[in-house]
């Protein structure tokens, strides 16, 4: 059966597991850790995104079916099932749109 979607994530039938867009404006929190800078929270990272809980995500980058980001911010893993593919993201195959067909 299909998992469910991470904190913060919502199931987008036949797309998977999505995260809200984040607030891209021109300020920046000073006191929060930039892209691919080290974290432990989402609190912690001016995008408020700390995937994995190692490093902080970009507010630039895709994290559809992202489980964790890397020291430059780019989705570093998919979730389970999940594959890479070039210039899309992480993406779950469309034969798991609801848990039954998982």
């Amino acid at each position: 059966h299909c998992a469910a979607c991470v904190a913060g994530a919502t199931w987008i039938s036949g797309v998977g597991c999505t995260f809200p867009a984040t607030n891209q404006s021109t300020t920046t929190d000073s006191s929060k850790a930039g892209s691919g800078e080290a974290c432990d929270t989402d609190d912690q990272c001016e995008s408020g995104s700390c995937l994995g809980g190692r490093f902080c995500c970009s507010p630039h980058e895709t994290l559809t079916n992202c489980e964790s980001c890397n020291e430059n911010g780019h989705c570093a893993a998919c979730v389970a099932r999940a594959t890479w593919v070039s210039g899309v993201g992480c993406v779950i195959p469309s034969e798991c749109d609801t848990d039954d067909q998982c």
